[in-house]
Parts: C-alpha cells; sequence; structure tokens
C-alpha cells in the first residue's frame, strides 16, 4: 500500500475540477470514492449510483486487462501525485447530448498533470454512458495510452496520438472500431496527418494506419510491444519520429513513411490475404469506395481539374475500363495547396489490373519526379477488365489531372515466351517480331504466396524490324511452382510486362520423351525430356528418309526435366523443307524418338 492510501479511503468525498463541454469552461464534481483496486482508485459523483458488482468488474478489468496491455505496448504512466494508483472519476460528461445525440465517452486531461486537480486521472461519462459496459472499457484503454502517451512525449501530434489510443481499444480486446472503418472507407481521400478535427473517418484512418504498420511490424517475426514502446517514447513527433524509428526495426523495404503509407493504400483496396497488400486481423475484410469511369474510351480520357483532389497523405481511387491493348498514364499537378515542391503534394500513383475481382499482376507503384508528376507511362491492358488507379497524396495535397491515351505504338511485339529445364537449370527464351527503342527486358521471377522479384536483365536491339531471339538461365531449381514475366523497357523509362508463364520443377523417375510442340510448327519446334540419371546421351534430328538434319546436343546430360529447341535450321545453315521429321535421343541407358511436321 502506497503512502497517500491513508488519505484515500472508500466513502471519502473530493470535489473535482470537471470540463463543461457546453460552456467551455470547468466546473466542480463532487464525487465519492467507492473501490479500489491495485492500480485504480473508483470514484462516483454524488447523487449517482453505480452498483458494487459493476464496480468490480471495472476494477479487475482495468488492474487485470488494461493496465497491462496498455503498459506493455506503450510504456510507463505518469506519477504527478507520487501515487501509484489512477483515479478514475464516473460522472455526467456535460456534452449536449440530449440535443446532438451524440456525447463523450470519457477523456484524460493534461492540465492535471501541470495543475488542476494534480491527479492522474481520467473522467468516465455514465449518461448516456454505460459503466462496466465493453464501450465503457474500451473508452479506457483509449484515454489510459492517451496518459501514457503523455508522460512519454507529450508533444506527439494528435493523429498518431489518436491512433495508438483506438490501437489499444483492440489490443485489449473490446473490438474493431467498425463505424470509424466504415466512415473512411467510405471517404478514403481523409488525410491522415492534418489538423485532427476528431471526425469518424478520421479515427478510421489513423487506427487502420497503425494497424497496418504494427501488422508489418510482425510480420517480419519482431515484437510489436517493444516497436510500439520504441516509438511512442520517441522524442521526435509524427512523422519525423516514424522516419527514426523503422530503420532500427525493418529492412530497406519497409524504412520510411511513405513506403508504408504506398503500401498501406494498396492494402485498403486489395486487403489480400498473403503479401504486403492487406491485414491479418481477423473480421478484418474491408475495400474503400471507388470512384468508378464506367464508359469505355476511344480516345482519351482525362480525370482531374477542377473536380478532383488528394489531401495530404491521403487517396483517390478510380475504377477505368480499357478499350486499347497499351495505355499511356500521366498525372499531372494543379499547383500546391501549401507546398514549396511539387514533389511534396503527390506521393505516388498505383496501377492495379483486375479481371474477375483477382489482381492479374503485381501492383505497379510508380513515384513521381522533381515536379511532382508521373508523365508517359505504358501498362498493358491484354486480360484486364479493369484498372484501378490510386492517386495518393504527400505532405500537401492539391488538385489533379489523370490522363489516359491510348498508346500509338506498340514498342515490342513479342512472338514467343517460354521456359523449360536445362541442364537442371531454367532457360528462359523469347522471341519478338520486331522492336521499336527497345532498352531490354528485365526477368522477373515469383514464388508461391511471394511478389514477382527482378533476378536479371537482358539488352535489347533498340529498334529492329527482324526476328530476334533471347535466352536467360535461373540458376534456383528449389523445387515447386514459379512464375516468370518479363518487364520490357524503353529508352525513355517507359515499359510494359508479358503474359505470365509458369514452371514445376521437380525431378523425374523415369525416361520420358514428350510430343514435340507445336506439332505442326512453321517456326520454333520444342522437345521436352526427363533424364532419371546422369547419363551421355546424343540428340538429333532425322528427316523421314534417315538422314541426319543436325544434331542438336551430344555431350553428358544432367539428370532432370530438359527442354531443347529447334529453329528448322539445318548443319548447312538453311532451312529445312516443309516435312515430316524425327527427333532422335541416343544414350547407353535408353533410346527413343518422335515424329513431327514442319510448315513452311
Amino acid at each position: 500500500m502506497c503512502i497517500r492510501d491513508r488519505f484515500f479511503q472508500i466513502g471519502d468525498t473530493r470535489t473535482f475540477i470537471t470540463y463543461n463541454f457546453n460552456s467551455n469552461s470547468t466546473e466542480n464534481v463532487e464525487a465519492v470514492l467507492t473501490d479500489t483496486g491495485t492500480h485504480c482508485y473508483l470514484w462516483v459523483a454524488s447523487g449517482y449510483t453505480v452498483e458494487d458488482s459493476k464496480l468490480n468488474d471495472i476494477k479487475n478489468e482495468f488492474d487485470l486487462v488494461i493496465y497491462p496491455i496498455d503498459t506493455t505496448y506503450f510504456g510507463k504512466e505518469p506519477n504527478v501525485d507520487n501515487d501509484e494508483k489512477i483515479h478514475i472519476l464516473i460522472f455526467d460528461i456535460k456534452d449536449n447530448y440530449q440535443e446532438e445525440k451524440v456525447y463523450i465517452a470519457g477523456y484524460f486531461d493534461p492540465a492535471d498533470q501541470t495543475g488542476q486537480n494534480q491527479l492522474d486521472m481520467f473522467y468516465m461519462d455514465l449518461n448516456p454512458g454505460i459503466p462496466g459496459s465493453n464501450s465503457f472499457y474500451a473508452t479506457l484503454a483509449h484515454e489510459f495510452q492517451h496518459m501514457i502517451h503523455y508522460n512519454q512525449d507529450n508533444s506527439e501530434e494528435t493523429w498518431l496520438n489518436e491512433g495508438f489510443s483506438m490501437y489499444a481499444e483492440v489490443l485489449c480486446g473490446y473490438g474493431l472500431p467498425t463505424y470509424h472503418i466504415n466512415a473512411f472507407v467510405n471517404n478514403p481521400n481523409t488525410s491522415l496527418t492534418d489538423e485532427f478535427n476528431n471526425t469518424l473517418e478520421e479515427y478510421g484512418a489513423v487506427f487502420l494506419f497503425i494497424e497496418y504498420m504494427e501488422e508489418i511490424v510482425e510480420r517480419q517475426d519482431i515484437s510489436i510491444s517493444t516497436f510500439t514502446r520504441t516509438l511512442v517514447s520517441s522524442e521526435l513527433h509524427s512523422i519525423n519520429s516514424i522516419n527514426y524509428i523503422l530503420p532500427q526495426f525493418l529492412t530497406s523495404e519497409y524504412d520510411t513513411f511513405e513506403k508504408i503509407f504506398n503500401k498501406w493504400v494498396l492494402a485498403n483496396y486489395l486487403d489480400l490475404s498473403y503479401g504486403d497488400y492487406g491485414y491479418r486481423r481477423e473480421n478484418m475484410d474491408l475495400q474503400v469506395n471507388l470512384t468508378s469511369v464506367d464508359t469505355l474510351y476511344t480516345n482519351s480520357l482525362s480525370i482531374g481539374y477542377p473536380e478532383y483532389y488528394v489531401n495530404s497523405w491521403s487517396a483517390n481511387y478510380f475504377k477505368i475500363y480499357p478499350s486499347d491493348s497499351i495505355l499511356t498514364i500521366s498525372v499531372n499537378f494543379d499547383g500546391y495547396i501549401n507546398g514549396t515542391s511539387g514533389s511534396d503534394d503527390f506521393s505516388c500513383l498505383s496501377v492495379l489490373g483486375i479481371s474477375g475481382d483477382s489482381l492479374i499482376n503485381p501492383p505497379e507503384i510508380y513515384i513521381p519526379d522533381n515536379n511532382g508528376n508521373v508523365s508517359g507511362v505504358s501498362v498493358q491492358a491484354n486480360s484486364i477488365e479493369y484498372f484501378i488507379f490510386i492517386v495518393a497524396g504527400a505532405d500537401d495535397g492539391g488538385n489533379f489531372e489523370l490522363l489516359l491515351e491510348p498508346s500509338q505504338i506498340v514498342p515490342v511485339e513479342l512472338s514467343l515466351f517460354n521456359a523449360f529445364i536445362e541442364s537442371n537449370r531454367i532457360k528462359l527464351i523469347w522471341i519478338t517480331s520486331s522492336e521499336t527503342n527497345n532498352y531490354g527486358f528485365e526477368v522477373e521471377r515469383k514464388f508461391i504466396n511471394k511478389d514477382f522479384q527482378k533476378i536479371g536483365f537482358i539488352e535489347g536491339n533498340g529498334t529492329s524490324s527482324k526476328v530476334n531471339s533471347y535466352s536467360f538461365t535461373d540458376n534456383d531449381v528449389t523445387p515447386g511452382w514459379r512464375e516468370y514475366r518479363l518487364k520490357q523497357i524503353d529508352y525513355n523509362g517507359t515499359f510494359t510486362y508479358s503474359n505470365v508463364i509458369e514452371i514445376f520443377i521437380d525431378f523425374p523417375q523415369k525416361f520420358t520423351l514428350y510430343n514435340p510442340y507445336p506439332n505442326p510448327s512453321n517456326s520454333s519446334v520444342i522437345f521436352k525430356v526427363d533424364f532419371p540419371v546422369d547419363t551421355e546421351a546424343e540428340i538429333s534430328i532425322y528427316s523421314l528418309t534417315g538422314e541426319k538434319v543436325i544434331t542438336l546436343k551430344k555431350d553428358n546430360i544432367n539428370k532432370g526435366k530438359h527442354s531443347y529447341i529447334w529453329n528448322g535450321i539445318n548443319r548447312q545453315g538453311k532451312r529445312v523443307a516443309s516435312g515430316i521429321y524425327i527427333i532422335n535421343i541416343k544414350s547407353n541407358k535408353f533410346t527413343a524418338s518422335k515424329k513431327f511436321i514442319i510448315l513452311k
């Protein structure tokens, strides 16, 4: 028992200075000490009654749930009165509820830390608030976080402080703030960091951002309580504190506020159950509202001045149905709200290709140039039912124009893209029939439940009207399914993606020569062979009369799945005539052959 317990005994009365929100002034409220716990005193305003069983429940809930969870995640509370117990005053908060039907459920007043009641305390409503209810406990958890945050960083910006208090409600088990989340979902162009006006959508925004950031931390197997305490206690504030703390815990993919924010705006639409673009907490299913442009366009489409704007650190979402196979996209900002630099206005443009409610390719995120714009980005619309374009604001936000135009030039015509196993490696081959300003190809690979990653680059042939062949070897033969795609890049930086191909890696149990394909073929033919053991073999093409046309391989071949391609050229370097040909494999362990047709 602390020394001050001598002065606070059950049945004691005390006058507290409270705040009247109707008159914007203070007023005195007399209250009776009705119960005490390990970490709290419970005071009830004179003239009001709270059942003893409810008081006991409140005491136990605070001592056994709220206090240990909030202090574990956010840090130590203040102790201005040199008493380890916190005073909880339960009374009728004057909030004009009878007229507005909106009430203040509770509050923490920093004035108590510097004067006023000179106590560590917060204030809880009993009309129409219901002591001992789930919402009552959620408010206790919420306000206790404010008290702790004041002790750790009494100059923190409101949006981050409120975000952590909303998060405290969920941590303590009082459920998701559904009304606030739904309000944000209906108005996603709600600033995360601007002056906080206590609207439902603002509370929804700050909660979702904190929840998402904490989930990112947890997915990296990092203690979220340690991360959160470190962030709350930072001497810096708002975005600066996040930018200072993140690199101490996360890799470069997540080490700034803006990187987390750009992923967050995608998660608020996609909410995928894997990867970074979604929430994992149970019942966290959401999808923000869209501005839908329902009609197809034939020439160009401009969305923007003066109707559309994006607030600072918020996002505007557009659903657009394409009418062309390739689109050129630009985002241009129309001046600044408060900023002095274009790059302060606009955080990123994100592009999602959707078909049948499924994401066709991983999201593309385009960062603006020094003027705060994105220009001349090309995206392929093949197999796309509709696009989601997300314009996200940065420090200042502003009016913008989103411009979509049909691309006049198809930069590269890809006639073949395939993957096969060769010598226990994955070989990718692709053929172009023409190229315009082709800088080259980034080769990307994706494993199950992972995002595409760049694994190599092959230089292009600039501008060419002839057929060009390319290949790339992937030495990673981890068993299982994987996907590949090409990112074709022009000299001006615009790019498009190829179709996605997939291949399954395992090791065969028996020798098999598969049917050649395509069959018939008017260009190249692919032969797939399974070798269950290492062997020396010769793989050759013969005419139907038995004449050897060409030897594709004569060497030691490692066990595994292998593929070979023949372009229809004989040993003399000439294209063969139309007809029936035979692929033949000979080794000291097995032989096999298959017929196929070449057509000119």
